[in-house]
C-alpha cells in the first residue's frame, strides 16, 4: 500500500521532498484551465448553408435545416454569455454558414459591446468565406474578428470536397476571399479535412497552404457526423491509412522548414507542447 501511495504522490520519503514540490506545481500549471470559469461561446447563426460538402458536419438529421437565430434569442444569448465570472471572452459565430445571417453576426457584436461591461471580447467566425462582401469585411476590420475557413488543399481536391450545391467548386471564390482579407489586414486562418481523396497527396496540399501563404495548418481526420457517416464508404479510410498519410505531410513540412520557409503543423504543435509538459487548453485534447 505504501508504494502505492507513494507511487501518485500522496506520500513521499524525506529526500523526495523537493522533487515532489516540483511535480505537483507542474501538475497544477498544466490543469489551469479547471479553475477557469466559461470563456468560449459559440453562436449558432443559422442552420443554413449554400454548400453542399462531403462531409458535412452541420448536416446532422436536423429536421429544419433552415433555422435563423432572430434579434431576441441573439440578445439573451449575449446576456448569458456575459454572466460569465470570465473576464476574457470568445464569441465564435458558426452555423451552417454563419454570413448567411450577417445581420444577426453584427447584432451580436453592437449589442455586447453595449453591455459588455468589465468583460474583453474576442470575436471569430468559421466561415466557407464565399459569400464574403466589402461591408462584412468593414465589420470585421472594426471589430478584430478572427476569420478561420477551410482549405482542402489543391484546387482538385478541395473542389471534390467543398463544392456547391450545384456541384460547382469553391476553391477559386475562397482563395480571392482570402486575399480580400488581408488586403485589408484581418487575419484569416484555414484548416484542411482529410478524405479518401486526400491520401495520395499529402505534399501537394502542404505545398499549396505554403503557396497561399499560411503559416500553419492545422490536418483534421473526419468526424463521423452528417454526410461523412453517410458517405463513410466513399470519402472514408482507416487509422493506419491516415497515419501515412500523416507521416508524409509531416515530413514534407520538415522539408520547408529547412529550406528556410516557416510552417507549422497545428496538432502536432500541441501534441508536441503537451508531451513537453507545456499547458495548452485545446479543449479536444484536454482532459478532463
Amino acid at each position: 500500500m505504501a508504494v502505492r501511495l507513494k507511487s501518485v504522490d500522496i506520500i513521499y520519503d524525506k529526500g523526495d521532498i523537493e522533487y515532489s514540490l516540483e511535480k505537483k506545481y507542474n501538475i497544477r500549471e498544466l490543469k489551469t484551465y479547471l479553475n477557469l470559469t466559461t470563456s468560449l461561446h459559440i453562436f449558432v447563426v443559422t442552420t443554413m448553408c449554400n454548400m453542399g460538402c462531403v462531409y458535412c458536419q452541420a448536416n446532422n438529421g436536423l429536421k429544419n435545416s433552415n433555422m435563423v437565430m432572430d434579434y431576441d434569442v441573439a440578445e439573451k444569448s449575449v446576456d448569458i454569455a456575459l454572466d460569465s465570472p470570465e473576464k476574457n471572452l470568445t464569441f465564435e459565430f458558426q452555423g451552417g454558414e454563419p454570413l448567411l445571417n450577417f445581420d444577426i453576426i453584427r447584432h451580436i457584436i453592437e449589442y455586447s459591446q453595449k453591455k459588455k461591461g468589465s468583460h474583453d471580447i474576442e470575436y471569430s467566425v468559421v466561415t466557407n468565406l464565399t459569400l464574403l462582401s466589402d461591408e462584412m469585411i468593414e465589420l470585421f476590420k472594426e471589430y478584430n474578428v478572427n476569420v478561420s475557413t477551410s482549405i482542402d488543399g489543391s484546387e482538385i481536391i478541395h473542389n471534390y470536397n467543398r463544392k456547391y450545391k450545384d456541384g460547382t467548386g469553391t476553391y477559386k471564390k475562397v482563395v480571392s476571399s482570402i486575399e480580400r482579407l488581408r488586403k485589408e489586414g484581418v487575419n484569416v486562418g484555414a484548416i484542411e479535412t482529410t478524405t479518401r481523396n486526400s491520401l495520395q497527396h499529402p505534399e501537394d496540399i502542404v505545398k499549396t497552404y505554403v503557396e497561399l501563404g499560411f503559416d500553419s495548418i492545422f490536418i483534421r481526420t473526419l468526424t463521423q457526423l452528417g454526410k461523412a457517416t453517410k458517405n463513410c464508404l466513399k470519402i472514408g479510410y482507416t487509422a493506419e491509412e491516415f497515419i501515412e498519410f500523416y507521416k508524409r505531410a509531416i515530413d514534407e513540412l520538415i522539408k520547408i522548414n529547412l529550406s528556410g520557409k516557416y510552417i507549422k503543423e497545428e496538432h502536432c504543435s500541441i501534441l508536441l507542447r503537451k508531451i513537453y509538459g507545456r499547458f495548452i487548453n485545446y479543449m479536444e485534447l484536454r482532459s478532463p
